[in-house]
C-alpha cells in the first residue's frame, strides 16, 4: 500500500512557510510518497502539479484568522485521510486526534517576547496565544522539527523529552551565482529582502542610510518585501519619502515573484539583514548562493547559519549600523572575499537533504 503524508498547511500564506511547502512538494512528487495537502486556494496556485499530490482546500481558510483556528479546531480532522501514515503540521499548532504527527516549529517570534516591543496589544496578543497552541501541539505530537539549534534550545526545555530532529530548510538552485566578480560600483546598490515589520528593522537601517546620503555619500537601498505592519509601514514610507525627495536613493518593491528574486540579489552590491528575530533565515542563504557580501544583525541564530563569512552589527543601533556601512564600503573586498567562503560552505542547504531528513524522521516516528 502506497505511504499518504498529509500536510496541514493551512496557516501557510507566504514567506519561508510557503517556499519550504513548494520545494518540498518538488522534490517529493518524484519519490514513493503520496501527498495530501491542506491549503487556501490562495496558495494552490503556487503547489507543483502532479499525480501524486492532492489539494484539499476549505472557503474558511480564505477568511479571517478566527475563521481559520476555527478550521483548524473543529473541521481540519474530518479532511485528514484515516488511511494516512503520518500527519505535518507545517505550523506546529495541531490539536486534533488523529497519530502519529510531526510539528515544526518556525515562528521565533513565539518565544522571544522581547522582540515584540513593538507591536501593539492585539498582535502581541495572538502570538501569546500562539505560543500556548504550540506548546500543547509539540506536547501532544510524537516528535517536532527544529530549523535551527537556536530554535531548539529556546522551545525544546518548554516541551519536555520529545523526538525531535533539526533540519534545515534548502536553496532553491537558481540562486547559486559562481559569476560574482569583485568590483567597487560608482554607485553602491545596497539589499535588503524581508517582509515590513517592526522586528525587521527596516526603520533603524533607512535612519543610518539617510545620515550617510546627508553626509554626502551616493548610496542606493533596495527593499522588498510584503506590508505585513501597516502601522510600522507609515514609519518606514515616512522616512522614505524624506529621503528621495532629496535624492531618490531608496526603491521599496512590496512584491517580487519567488521565480525572479534571483535577479535582485544579482543586480545588486551588498546585502544588509538587520532583522532581529529569526529561526532558519533563509533569505540570507540565498544572498550568500548570490555571491553577494553580507552585512547582519549579530542576533542569533544569524551567526549560526553566517560564521565567520559576514560583518555583523547592533541593528537596535542606528550609529553602529551606520558606522558598519561605512566599514564595509571602506573594506569592500574584504567583504568579497567572506562571500567566496559563504558560498563553499552552502552544499548541506538543499531541498534534497531538507525532504530525505524530514523523510528519515518520518520513518522513525
Amino acid at each position: 500500500m502506497s505511504k499518504i503524508i498529509v500536510i496541514d498547511g493551512s496557516s501557510t500564506s507566504h514567506g519561508g512557510g510557503l517556499t519550504h511547502l513548494v520545494e518540498f512538494l518538488n522534490v517529493g512528487k518524484n519519490s514513493k510518497y503520496y501527498f495530501e495537502i491542506i491549503i487556501s486556494k490562495k496558495v494552490e496556485k503556487q503547489i507543483p502539479k502532479s499525480k501524486k499530490i492532492k489539494i484539499i482546500t476549505h472557503h474558511l481558510l480564505e477568511k479571517t484568522l478566527l475563521h481559520r483556528y476555527f478550521f483548524k479546531i473543529f473541521l481540519l480532522d474530518k479532511y485528514i485521510n484515516p488511511q494516512a501514515s503520518i500527519l505535518l503540521s507545517l505550523s506546529g499548532d495541531y490539536l486534533g486526534k488523529f497519530r502519529p504527527f510531526i510539528g515544526i516549529c518556525q515562528n521565533m517570534l513565539l518565544y522571544e517576547k522581547e522582540k515584540r516591543k513593538e507591536m501593539d496589544f492585539f498582535e502581541n496578543s495572538k502570538f501569546k496565544i500562539q505560543k500556548i497552541t504550540q506548546i500543547l501541539s509539540f506536547r501532544r505530537s510524537n516528535g517536532v522539527i527544529f530549523l535551527s539549534k537556536h530554535a531548539q534550545k529556546k522551545v525544546l526545555p518548554l516541551i519536555g523529552k520529545k523526538k525531535n530532529k533539526v533540519v534545515h530548510f534548502g536553496i532553491s538552485t537558481r540562486f547559486l551565482n559562481n559569476n560574482r566578480k569583485f568590483s567597487r560600483d560608482n554607485k553602491l546598490k545596497f539589499l535588503y529582502v524581508s517582509s515590513i515589520h517592526t522586528y525587521k528593522n527596516q526603520l533603524n537601517l533607512l535612519l543610518a542610510f539617510k545620515s550617510l546620503l546627508d553626509e554626502g555619500l551616493d548610496l542606493k537601498l533596495t527593499l522588498v518585501g510584503p506590508i505585513l505592519n501597516k502601522k510600522y509601514w507609515t514609519k518606514v514610507e515616512k522616512i522614505i519619502s524624506e529621503i528621495n525627495k532629496k535624492s531618490k536613493s531608496i526603491n521599496y518593491l512590496k512584491f517580487v515573484n519567488y521565480n525572479e528574486m534571483h535577479k535582485i540579489y544579482n543586480n545588486h552590491s551588498i546585502f544588509i539583514f538587520p532583522s532581529i528575530c529569526e529561526n532558519m533565515p533563509n533569505i540570507l542563504l540565498e544572498a550568500c548562493a548570490s555571491k553577494i557580501p553580507i552585512m547582519s544583525s549579530d542576533t542569533d541564530p544569524m551567526p549560526e547559519f553566517l560564521g565567520d563569512n559576514a560583518i555583523y552589527f547592533n541593528s537596535m543601533d542606528v550609529e553602529n549600523i551606520k558606522e558598519t556601512i561605512l566599514f564595509s564600503i571602506e573594506n569592500l573586498e574584504f567583504l568579497y572575499e567572506n562571500s567566496e567562503k559563504a558560498y563553499v560552505n552552502l552544499k548541506k542547504y538543499s531541498w534534497k537533504n531538507n525532504f530525505n531528513n524530514t523523510i528519515e524522521f518520518i520513518e522513525e516516528i
